[in-house]
């Protein structure tokens, strides 16, 4: 094969996409992947009990967290000599299941479902990386494949590198690669078994060298995975369907059949008699069964999806999300895709034979993957990965089909940037580790709260704000550690009605608490907890409640030498509420620089005496306050007397916490007295310093200047 400039592109691609695979690894902390600690156990428990696994019951496999155990060893036994020479004695450190794991549920907060040491004591953390460049390596020849199954199908270098391009930037992809599993191996034998299938019929012969060679791929996949044992299917398919076109000669066929079922019983045929005298069934389907099946066989429609979104990007064990206009996307393009084919294959007679294979051959994957997920829990998109080039492929055709060079790179450039913005922007947030600091930073609050060795140093709001997502980011910096590995625990508190709208439990950084890299180390902890906005009207400030449970007790708090009952801390401002009915009157009343009255309402108009006076005041600032400040709210009589008044802050929004540029509303309730007598009464609204009850400068109509205050006429009659 002449070394093209296409070649030379798509190798461009190779290393881009080994490089943007390795990103995705550094990211994500061991066994964090779907099912990756399974996998790597596989190859250690090769190594140190010098036996292949057995399955026994289904509470013994999950006890020993080793569960795929069920599958064929070739992936595992590659893996077991790369990392042979590791000494990986600190590997329980690393099996510390994460209590409050959030597996298989989208949440902002601990998708990690194991706790991670800082700081590692043996070749764990080699043996991983180790198996995780196995595993890109592996995936960046299936690339190679998906191109040169483009170039082949279509003779067009163009689809063959629209294809692999495509390939290389689906994050799911890019993640399951750099990870450990058994499913890259099998994606890479799949794939070169559709090449050589789209290989042999292009050349309309079954060569000496072709046959061989695919029968090496049919003994290594049937060695590898049961998933894979359909590529002997499609193989002969394709070869039998060649003898009857009169393509291949049937004497070739035999040879090809003959052979490659030969060479699959020497390679890997053993372990299928194993399985049959281990458990009487040389595929182990039932001793699978008692393990992984989900006891019914209905699959629902949401599910189904579910496997569609988790082909694109459904992270980690399946709670790290995408951005929703992902999956939109992932449809516009799919759809266009399978339009433009379409109309090739209706259009290019020669087209049809390769078109057809390939549509085959995803629509059989997918049909396998939801056949099988009636009675397996399986229900995961990287199962269609063994049909991604026929996937991949049959878009770009046809894209090509439909649209020009523009339009392609725009087709493709939002996958492309989402491939590159995955690391930084939603992995690395999922799994922030503890951040080793020198000192508190300026801009944290101070705090020396002690909980025995436990020492919460200071904390600092991401943002002042609650976004849209109602997600309350919290850098918290500690040291020391406990020997019971306490948790952190925090509530949401909403301050105007003293209601819990949000929990958490976490260990901060995913690291246990009973041990550090260094005791006396100071260390930044990412939190970030969510709030159950549904029940908040009008603008709040949530403040924070934390502590630690060491599970049958609460750690004490100290605060420096006095004991604290509890630590709340100055959260964030809730102020996503819909705009607030137009008051009654609006005025335009400036207190100090950054206080502005821009409206009220006043109920009734006309009191009677007895009645209860309602005033909701429209308040907006211009600029951020510093400092705590109170309302002065309050009724004077005829005489200047104050007959009834209503200070204080808003409602659960101290004027710390006031979001600028947003009007919200402030209700003021005061009852007159029976005794009030008839006559013109003055409403009078202020503002003054809760430190030295000084009074905020006043600036508009209707003042009274030497009070500094806003007053409002108010007529009370007698019943």
């Amino acid at each position: 094969m002449p070394f093209s400039t296409s070649n030379r592109i798509a190798l461009g691609v190779c290393v881009g996409f080994m490089l943007l695979a390795v990103g995705y690894a550094s990211v994500t902390p061991a066994f964090e992947a779907p099912d990756e600690a399974s996998h790597f156990l596989y190859a250690h428990n090769i190594l140190q009990t010098h036996a292949l696994p057995v399955l026994e019951d289904r509470a013994t496999v999950f006890a020993s967290q080793s569960t795929q155990r069920h599958h064929p060893p070739l992936y595992y036994l590659i893996g077991a000599v790369l990392m042979s020479w590791t000494n990986r004695a600190d590997l329980d450190s690393y099996l510390q299941p994460n209590p409050y794991a959030s597996i298989g549920t989208v949440t902002v907060n601990n998708q990690n479902a194991y706790l991670h040491p800082l700081a590692s004591t043996g070749d764990t953390d080699t043996a991983v990386w180790i198996m995780r460049l196995f595993s890109i390596s592996l995936s960046t020849v299936t690339l190679w494949f998906v191109y040169r199954i483009g170039c082949l199908a279509f003779h067009s270098a163009s689809i063959g590198l629209t294809a692999m391009l495509f390939t290389a930037c689906i994050p799911q992809f890019i993640f399951i690669s750099a990870s450990v599993n058994n499913d890259n191996l099998v994606t890479l034998l799949y794939t070169i078994g559709l090449y050589y299938a789209v290989k042999l019929w292009q050349q309309r012969e079954i060569a000496r060298r072709d046959t061989f060679l695919i029968s090496a791929v049919l003994a290594a996949i049937a060695f590898s995975k049961l998933t894979g044992l359909s590529l002997f299917a499609v193989i002969y398919g394709v070869t039998v369907v060649g003898w009857i076109t009169k393509r291949f000669s049937a004497r070739a066929v035999l040879r090809l059949i003959a052979v490659s079922l030969m060479v699959a019983g020497i390679f890997s045929g053993w372990w299928y008699l194993r399985n049959w005298q281990l458990y009487g069934d040389p595929l182990a389907l039932q001793a699978t069964l008692a393990i992984w099946g989900r006891g019914y066989s209905t699959i629902s429609q949401s599910e189904m999806y579910a496997i569609w979104e988790s082909f694109w990007l459904i992270l980690g064990n399946f709670n790290i999300r995408g951005p929703e206009w992902l999956y939109v996307y992932a449809n516009g393009v799919t759809l266009v895709g399978m339009i433009g084919a379409a109309l090739l294959f209706l259009r290019a007679r020669a087209s049809r034979p390769v078109i057809a294979f390939l549509a085959l051959i995803w629509l059989g994957i997918v049909a396998s993957v939801l056949i099988a997920t009636r009675q397996i829990n399986i229900s995961q998109g990287r199962l269609l990965f063994p049909a991604i080039a026929a996937f991949t492929c049959l878009l770009a055709v046809g894209w090509h089909t439909l649209l020009r060079r523009v339009g392609k790179l725009m087709l493709l450039s939002p996958i492309v940037g989402l491939a590159l913005f995955v690391p930084t922007q939603i992995l690395r947030p999922a799994y922030m580790p503890l951040i080793a600091v020198e000192s508190l930073p300026s801009s944290a609050h101070p705090l020396d709260v002690v909980a025995d060795a436990l020492q919460i140093h200071g904390y600092e709001l991401v943002s002042k704000s609650i976004a849209a997502d109602g997600v309350i980011g919290l850098r918290l910096y500690l040291s020391g550690e406990h020997r019971d590995n306490p948790r952190l625990y925090v509530k949401a508190l909403d301050t105007a009605t003293s209601t819990i709208v949000g929990t958490l439990d976490v260990y901060p950084g995913m690291a246990p608490t009973n041990v550090t890299s260094d005791v006396n180390g100071l260390f930044r902890a990412d939190i970030r907890v969510r709030i159950d906005a549904s029940s908040l009207r009008t603008p709040t400030q949530i403040n924070l409640v934390l502590g630690w449970n060491a599970g049958e007790h609460y750690l004490p708090l100290m605060d420096g030498t006095k004991p604290l009952e509890t630590l709340m801390i100055d959260g964030p401002a809730w102020a996503n509420v819909p705009p607030p009915a137009p008051p009654d009157a609006r005025v335009n009343v400036t207190f100090g620089d950054s206080i502005r009255l821009v409206g009220y309402t006043l109920s009734p108009r006309t009191p009677v005496a007895g009645d209860t006076l309602t005033l909701v005041l429209h308040w907006q600032c211009d600029q951020p306050i510093t400092e705590p400040l109170s309302a002065a709210v309050g009724l004077l009589d005829t005489n200047k007397q104050i007959v009834v008044q209503a200070d204080g802050i808003p409602a659960g929004y101290p004027t710390t916490a006031w979001q600028c540029g947003r009007e919200f509303t402030d209700t003021r309730t005061m009852r007159l007295p029976s005794s009030a007598q008839a006559g013109d009464y003055t409403l009078y609204v202020g503002w003054y310093h809760l430190s030295d009850g000084s009074r905020l400068a006043a600036r508009g109509d209707h003042i009274i200047e030497s009070d500094n205050l806003f007053e409002i006429g108010v007529t009370v009659t007698q019943p």
